[in-house]
């Protein structure tokens, strides 16, 4: 009697186990199934690019540049350009590696729409030969006429690299006129691949006659004309769609009050912009230089962080862009393709 007394009891114990298991094995299922819908995906994969990252890397990039929303692929990056109308990309003149990221997303970005660049290298006064080297048919030409502005005096008193008396920055924080731009051979560079693949250039900046004024200093009234300009150009060819790839200093480019894209808020034509901010290596910033030699020492080749919440951060901890750009590039391998080989170059 006591064995079969203890038989049902065995039973209910047995259905129990059993049942627990079938319900473990159905949330997994459930879980797995939910993993398959896109916002799920989307949310692991950012969890991964995070979680793949040793923690030293992502605690010196918190340091540098605050909280943000994730980290991105320079893929998820043009995916997210190519859909608005303007894209500010800022660059620190005496830093080469910078104009080479820029000429990079170009190339990039070409391949995905039909674009115009807006340079700060360029002045207004130049306006007239860029237009007409547009309307030019023959590539050859083209480039023979771009090299003719690169050598104008317009061009060559502020940021060109042929006269004598030009030297590299001595100090990034005391610049003089003229200035000889360690970037410059990648810009000009970038220029002829533009003239050749018969790309709109517009010219955004002061003559320097302007500039030696005080106008150059007056950064709010330069960020006015740069908006203009851009604006100007998208209104006079509204049925092209272009995408306008601004290039310029970083300065003018980020989301403080006065910047370009402050004023392209103000805008009432509605248009949408992003903003990139690069690198900061040659900012006195001990943290951000922390960062990059990390990634060197992890082989990270890529660090693209979406809504910083600021960038650049000084030994004294204060952050110079306090209000950084949409998009920070951290660290970025460039492939040294910055040489122009002919149209073909893409």
């Amino acid at each position: 009697m006591p064995e079969r007394q203890q038989l049902p009891s065995l039973i209910k114990i047995t259905a129990a186990f059993v049942l627990v298991i079938l319900t473990t094995v159905l949330i997994a299922t459930n879980q797995g199934i939910a993993q398959d819908t896109p916002s799920a995906i989307n949310n692991s994969d950012q969890l991964e690019a995070k979680e793949s990252l040793p923690a030293d890397l992502m605690a010196a990039l918190s340091l540098a540049h605050g909280n943000y929303e994730t980290l991105i692929s320079m893929q998820d990056l043009l995916e997210d350009l190519q859909a608005v109308d303007i894209v500010l990309i800022g660059e620190a003149h005496y830093d080469r590696q910078d104009m080479q990221t820029a000429f990079e997303i170009i190339r990039l970005l070409a391949q995905r729409r039909r674009i115009a660049l807006a340079v700060e290298r360029f002045p207004l006064s130049l306006q007239p030969d860029l237009d007409a080297l547009y309307n030019l048919k023959n590539e050859v030409l083209r480039s023979e006429g771009m090299k003719t502005v690169l050598q104008s005096g317009d061009y060559q008193t502020i940021w060109g690299i042929n006269q004598s008396g030009q030297s590299v920055f001595a100090d990034p924080n005391e610049l003089v006129y003229p200035v000889n731009s360690p970037s410059a051979d990648v810009y000009e560079e970038m220029m002829l691949w533009a003239a050749c693949e018969r790309i709109p250039i517009i010219g955004m900046d002061l003559p320097f006659s302007e500039r030696e004024s005080g106008l150059g200093e007056n950064i709010p009234y330069r960020n006015g004309i740069w908006k203009d300009q851009i604006v100007n150009f998208l209104a006079k060819h509204q049925s092209a769609d272009y995408l306008v790839v601004a290039i310029g200093g970083i300065d003018h480019l980020n989301n403080t009050p006065d910047s370009v894209q402050d004023k392209l808020n103000d805008n009432p034509s509605a248009l949408q912009f992003l903003s990139i901010g690069q690198r900061d290596a040659n900012f006195p910033s001990k943290k951000s230089q922390h960062v990059e030699d990390l990634a060197m020492t992890y082989q990270v080749d890529n660090l693209i962080l979406r809504d910083p919440q600021y960038a650049v951060v000084k030994q004294d901890d204060s952050a110079i862009f306090p209000t950084p750009p949409d998009y920070w590039i951290a660290v970025h391998s460039i492939d040294g393709r910055d040489k122009f080989t002919g149209c073909s170059l893409n």
